[in-house]
């Protein structure tokens, strides 16, 4: 739990992400970044986190970085905010 935790940590301290939410569906954990512009080293940065999560052997997640100026976010599945900014 205390990765999952730098990890979310880490996501707070990215200006570019405005909010993050938790989903599961079929037994499967997603966690929903959504950024309100397009940042590619942002990105890059939360990619190179979830590797660095899933390399420690931690329960999966499936991790999915949306840009809210080309998707709706009334379109994403039903999910629980962590935070938002």
């Amino acid at each position: 739990m205390i990765v999952l935790m730098r990890f979310l940590s880490e996501l707070w301290n990215m200006a570019s992400v405005k909010k993050a939410a938790w989903s599961t569906e079929e037994g499967q954990a997603e966690l929903w970044v959504m950024m309100a512009d397009e940042h590619l080293d942002d990105q890059e940065r939360i990619h190179v986190l979830k590797r660095m999560y899933r390399h420690r052997g931690f329960f999966p997640i499936d991790v999915h970085v949306v840009n809210l100026a080309r998707v709706q976010e009334s379109s994403l599945p039903a999910a629980t905010i962590l935070f938002a900014k």
